[in-house]
């Protein structure tokens, strides 16, 4: 059985083969401000708010992983929006895939890595 903590499209994120450590969630709202004579400026909310997710983590093969990340590079490659969903269920939305950053290290003799540290970033996509 395999504890699924997100996806993104079909990318599984799960305790046992492909965690993420840490999961940060931003939204930010927008405002124009409009002067007014003798009185404090007010403030007009303006255009569609920005959204973004950043995932961040480790995943450690004791075999050493040929690329545990290839699915998400292609995911990303497309450049088309993808929902992401938490394993309990909740669909946060459609979201691209701005950036796939990954560090390989502790390498085995015929160059294959035990730890990949890497980050997601994405950006919500609103109709």
């Amino acid at each position: 059985m395999t504890n699924i903590m997100a996806m993104i499209g079909d990318f599984i994120f799960s305790l046992e083969k492909k965690p993420f450590d840490a999961l940060s969630h931003t939204k930010e709202y927008s405002f124009a401000e409009i002067p007014k004579v003798n009185y404090y400026t007010g403030e007009q909310s303006v255009g569609k708010d920005i959204e973004e997710l950043t995932l961040s983590g480790s995943i450690i093969t004791l075999k050493g992983g040929l690329n545990p990340l290839a699915r998400l590079f292609a995911i990303a490659d497309q450049k088309q929006a993808v929902p992401f969903i938490y394993g309990y269920g909740e669909v946060l939305g459609d979201f691209k895939i701005t950036k796939v950053k990954e560090d390989r290290s502790l390498f085995l003799p015929d160059g294959r890595s035990v730890k990949v540290v890497f980050s997601v970033e994405m950006k919500r996509v609103r109709e």
